[in-house]
């Protein structure tokens, strides 16, 4: 099939075929390129141009302005993992364009730090709890490790111990 060039119009001078660059209608990002047939008089497809987009560049997308008539590149994230600087909550990125480094950050944020006094207040409420629940129905008692256990756990609860940097370990024998 022989080729076909345009006129000052945009219009076919012959039918033929003419080699165009694709882009989406959403956002002008390029799409790849083909071969289209015109008839004499007949324009370019929709959505492309004869003129051909920049080299491909790694991190970026190539995105044609039809108002402009040019190519540009758009920094392009998406499926990338950011995290909202106020909640530390995950987002994946959908779309092109920069990120916005005042909302979002590429490091994930640390995990929050929870005072010992307060881990183990928790843990004589759940944990501690549910050992003192289960020897009660159960008809049994605490071993000396748990009883010495309960004492430090609720001593860093209640303030009395300031020194201790951890919680101590859990005894390997609960009951007696």
């Amino acid at each position: 099939m022989s080729e076909t060039t345009l006129d000052a119009n945009g219009f076919a001078e012959t039918d033929g075929t003419i080699t165009v660059h694709n882009y989406s209608q959403i956002n002008g990002e390029y799409t790849g390129s083909s071969d289209a047939f015109l008839a004499k008089g007949v324009g370019i497809p929709a959505c492309s141009t004869t003129i051909a987009p920049p080299g491909a560049k790694a991190g970026y997308a190539q995105i044609f302005s039809a108002s402009g008539k040019a190519w540009s590149y758009s920094e392009d994230h998406r499926g990338q993992i950011v995290y909202n600087k106020e909640t530390g909550q995950p987002f994946t990125i959908t779309g092109l364009g920069p990120i916005d480094e005042t909302i979002y950050s590429l490091d994930q944020p640390p995990a929050a730090v929870v005072p010992l006094k307060d881990q183990a207040a928790s843990e004589n409420a759940n944990w501690i709890q549910s050992q003192i629940n289960e020897a009660s129905v159960m008809g049994e008692t605490f071993s000396d490790a748990m009883k010495a256990y309960v004492k430090e756990v609720r001593a860093i609860a209640s303030g009395a111990d300031t020194t201790s940097t951890a919680l101590p370990a859990r005894p390997s024998d609960i009951m007696s």
